[in-house]
């Protein structure tokens, strides 16, 4: 016995069948993937209220973050580092902006280069940790997505947190 959403449950459904009552189970099998795939539709039940929430497939929801688990956002890879109510903090993977009060001393470092000096070693992290609130969560991936050009809305505030007075030159002049 099929679950009655709704009073006109039975009519809505009957009008169904006789739309697509020429096709074969395989043939209408077929044209609900094709339309699932087009609307790139991933349905999935909230922990909280149980209610069914429509959204892109790969796209996250607070409960799928771990704390060191990796996710992308736009085109760039993020570390998870905190789990809160609503929002959660991460620290970028891409690179690092080196500040410092001598010019010569600032540089950017690629991935490898940042871990390989302790940049990513935490907590406490030396880079700087950026808040991710359920809008930013929205767009924010397991896997990259190649085709996606879009920034993350969350943009990293890479230095603007730091005293000018400190030399941020390595991890280890960093210990607050």
């Amino acid at each position: 016995e099929p679950r009655r959403e709704s009073p006109h449950f039975d009519q809505t459904l009957a009008e169904v069948r006789s739309e697509f009552a020429h096709m074969s189970p395989e043939e209408l099998e077929a044209l609900i993937e094709e339309a699932v795939a087009a609307m790139r539709i991933a349905r999935s039940k909230t922990p909280d209220t149980g209610q069914i929430e429509v959204r892109e497939p790969g796209h996250m929801r607070h409960a799928e973050f771990q704390i060191g688990g990796l996710f992308w956002c736009g085109r760039r890879q993020w570390r998870c580092t905190d789990i809160g109510t609503r929002v959660i903090t991460a620290i970028r993977l891409d690179h690092v902006d080196v500040e410092s009060t001598v010019p010569d001393q600032r540089r950017t470092l690629g991935r490898s280069e940042a871990e390989a000096e302790g940049w990513f070693n935490g907590p406490p992290y030396v880079v700087n940790e950026t808040v991710f609130d359920e809008y930013d969560i929205e767009g924010c991936t397991l896997e990259p997505v190649p085709d996606d050009d879009r920034s993350c809305s969350t943009e990293p505030n890479v230095g603007t947190d730091a005293d000018p007075t400190d030399a941020w030159d390595s991890p280890e002049n960093n210990a607050r």
